[in-house]
């Protein structure tokens, strides 16, 4: 397993489970206040997002989490 990581930072924190997409809603203060499940339609679009966040982040590499 390796850890990702981009500059620019994630819009939405999204979990992909099985059928399932999890949109988690946090307050203003990045509290997580609920999580909403969708269906299909919306499967789609959280898979080709995370796909593409995947593609374009860099590797943490190790040496940068003892410095």
């Amino acid at each position: 397993m390796a850890v990702r990581v981009k500059e620019e930072g994630s819009p939405l924190a999204v979990t992909i489970a099985d059928d399932v997409v999890y949109m988690l809603l946090r307050d203003e203060n990045g509290v997580l206040q609920a999580s909403v499940d969708t269906d299909d339609a919306v499967r789609s679009r959280a898979t080709d997002t995370y796909d593409h966040y995947r593609r374009t982040a860099a590797t943490l590499e190790r040496d940068v989490l003892t410095e």
